[in-house]
Order: C-alpha cells, then structure tokens, then sequence
C-alpha cells in the first residue's frame, strides 16, 4: 500500500503540520541518535618477557620449597620407623641370645648368617647415654643459727648453717667436690656446718622430711663441730666416702700416705651428726650448742628454700 503524503498532510491539523515543515527546513531532517562505544578498554602495557619468565622461575622456586618440604617430612618419618624397628631387631636377638646361653645351647655356627661381623657389632654398640644436666646446686631445706641470732643469745652459744641440697643425677665427682670447698669456703664462719648433698632431688627431699629416707643416693658431706673438733668434707659413692681436700683440712694421717683414704660405710658420719634435728628452745640452746653441734640449732628466719648455686 502507498501511502499519499499530500493527504496526510491535509488531515494533520495545521499546527502540527507547520511543525514538521519548520524542522525539516531547518536541519533537512530529524538526526539519528549516536551509536554506542563497542571499543574493548585499555588492558594496559603489555607485559615483558623478561618479567614473565621472572614470574615463572619464582613459581617453580615455591613448587620446589614445597616439594622439599614434604620430602623431609616423608623420610623423617621413614628414618623413624627404621630407628623403631632396628631397636626392636636389636632387642629380640638379645632375648634369643640370652634364652640360648641359659639354656646351654651352643653357638649355631653351622648355621650361615651374611653380616655376622656387622651383627655383633651392632649387638655390642651399647646406646650413648645422654649426656647430663647442667650442674647446678638446688637447695631443698636449709636451717641454722647466724651470728645476729647467737649474739642476741649470749654466752657461748654457736653458730650453725645446716643445708641439704641436690646436684643433677650423673654428676661428675670434680664438680661434686668443688661444691663442697665451696660450701666450706662459704660458710667458715661458722662454728658448726651440717650440710648434705644427694644427686636425686627426690631422695633430698625425702632425707629433708622423715631424715631418715634417700641416703643411699648422698654423695657429698660438709661437716663442721667445733666442740669435736671435726671438720671434714667427704665425697661418698656406693656406700664408700673418701675425704676432699681443701685449703685449711688437718693434713693426712701417716696410714693414709701413699694413697686415697677410703672410709667404709660404717666410718661415714653417723646419723645423729648428719640429721637435722628439731629446733629446741633458747634456754637449752646455749647449753648444748657445743655438745650436740648439729642437733642444737633453731630454725634461720633470714634463711631462703629453693636457692640455686652454680
């Protein structure tokens, strides 16, 4: 169908009709509205070779830290297994040879075993034992009379310092024996000097509560009376306690010339100059300060438990 503008254009009211002849007059025709932007956005500079591979080789640093790390993991578990079951190879063919010379039998050499020689090797390598604590002295109880204390008494009463202490288990006897010239050294002030050293906290405290338990595992003894005159520092081991020298000891009888005195259990300090005894009352402390020596002594309000000495 053709469309007849003339007799559109006379069926338009004149208004609109003038419009449209104004408009077409002036700009030859409506104009199109504007296409939109289909361009992509900028992406930017792009990229060097050289910081592309720069990236490359630090991913394939952190795959390979990545990778060595589950590595150790992995054989640090397998080494532990090893380890295990080396032990428990070790401990059944202990228990084989052992039921074998109990019941008499004689070595199977006919029976062929590749790497005997590395096997009795093995068997005689005894595990290292670990290696000992740093020596330290650790103070369980401690008690005593200082000279502020004995002079507020008056007349003859004497001083005392009682210690009894602890050393790492495993204590060389050097290190031992210099602990005991240096307790001496330390407390030579005073007229009696009661000091007991174990190498088990456990056993220390145990001779500390019932002054009883514990005394198999003494190893030192710093002992002072002066009623007595004795004065002496032993080192005991298995039931065995020899005297430590130090500067200001009575020098050696002639019978122990030409070697270590070795006292036997029975001349080690008797138990009433070792054990602590309960403190008595100032009337009765300056009458047997000097004929009981150790047993004669108050507690120290000046004195502090759990002191640590090199």
């Amino acid at each position: 169908m053709r469309l007849d503008w003339r007799r559109l254009a006379a069926a338009l009211p004149p208004v609109v009709f003038a419009a449209l002849s104004a408009a077409q007059s002036a700009g030859g025709g409506t104009a199109a509205p504007p296409k939109p932007e289909m361009a992509l956005p900028d992406a930017g500079a792009p990229v060097s070779e050289t910081a592309a591979l720069r990236n490359e080789v630090a991913d394939l640093r952190d795959d390979i830290r990545l990778l060595q790390q589950t590595l150790d993991v992995l054989v640090n578990q397998m080494m532990a297994d090893l380890r295990a079951q080396n032990e428990l190879l070790r401990d059944e063919v202990g228990r084989l040879r052992a039921q074998r010379e109990a019941l008499g039998l004689p070595e199977p050499a006919f029976v062929p075993r590749p790497g005997a020689e590395e096997l009795e090797a093995l068997l005689l390598e005894a595990p290292a034992p670990p290696p000992p604590a740093p020596f330290a002295f650790t103070v369980v109880r401690e008690w005593g009379r200082d000279p502020e204390t004995a002079a507020e008494i008056g007349g003859d009463a004497a001083t005392l310092k009682g210690l009894i202490g602890a050393v790492p288990p495993g204590s060389s006897r050097e290190d031992v024996e210099n602990l005991g010239r240096e307790l001496r050294a330390e407390y030579a002030g005073y007229d009696n000097i009661n000091i007991e050293v174990f190498d088990d906290p456990e056993a220390a405290r145990a001779f500390a509560d019932d002054e009883k338990g514990g005394s198999a595992r003494r190893v030192l003894s710093v002992s002072r009376h002066r009623a007595s005159g004795r004065d002496t520092i032993l080192y005991i081991q298995e039931g065995k306690a020899e005297p430590v020298a130090f500067e200001g000891a009575d020098p050696p009888s002639p019978d122990g010339a030409g070697g270590t005195e070795v006292l036997e259990a029975a001349e080690a300090p008797s138990e009433e100059d070792t054990l602590p005894a309960a403190p008595p009352t100032q009337a009765e402390d300056a009458e047997k300060a000097d004929t009981e020596g150790d047993s004669g002594a108050e507690p120290n309000p000046k004195s502090v438990k759990g002191r640590k000495k090199r």
